[in-house]
């Protein structure tokens, strides 16, 4: 392989981060999505405590139908599928499913204490796994900010550990959302003037 071959090759491996990035970008909703469901089950759930089961289970079951329905929607319509966007795919669709078995073997085990701890784990990884994939120092970031909040979580308890939960699902989901689309956003008029 000669260097022009090699420059061409890391060129194609950068475009393919880049578009795998604003791909992400355009999930930016889904992130807000979750994050609103979190709050609005863990909401009802404390004023509903014996019906607390149902109302995680229906908030999350709607939110991961709607999150579903769009990625095949979407996935459907983008004819270009790198090996980023998949591998970050891969990523998302591995934490869901663990998400979904740690949520019900907990749940059934009456152990359901343990799942905000899961999920503080698990979002710190999958956020900094994919922030290292697509070279998105922010994503980096709020990966290490829900590993923090896990521990945070470890040494807390009652209502300062679900503070730090709340909180970190508003910065993490709700707020990281929001940036997500304002970038998708700027991206959009910067193609739309050039």
């Amino acid at each position: 392989m000669n260097r022009d071959e090699l420059v061409h090759r890391l060129d194609l491996i950068e475009k393919m981060i880049h578009e795998s990035r604003r791909n992400i970008e355009s999930w930016g909703w889904i992130f807000v999505l979750w994050g609103v469901g979190y709050i609005l089950a863990a909401g009802l759930a404390s004023l509903y405590p014996t019906h607390g089961g149902l109302i995680w289970g229906l908030t999350m079951s709607t939110c991961g139908v709607i999150s579903a329905g769009w990625g095949i929607r979407s996935r459907r319509a983008r004819v270009q599928h790198t090996t980023v966007g998949r591998t970050i795919g891969a990523i998302w669709w591995s934490f869901a499913v663990s998400m979904f078995l740690a949520g019900f073997g907990l749940g059934a085990t009456q152990q359901q204490a343990m799942i905000p701890l899961v999920m503080l784990m698990m979002l710190g990884l999958v956020n900094f796994a994919s922030g290292l994939v697509l070279k998105f120092t922010t994503q980096i970031v709020v990966g290490v900010l829900w590993w923090i909040s896990f521990v945070g979580y470890l040494l807390t308890s009652g209502r300062v550990a679900f503070g730090i939960v709340i909180g970190m699902v508003i910065i993490g989901e709700i707020f990281f959302g929001i940036y997500l689309m304002v970038l998708e956003r700027q991206e959009r008029r910067r193609g739309a003037t050039t």
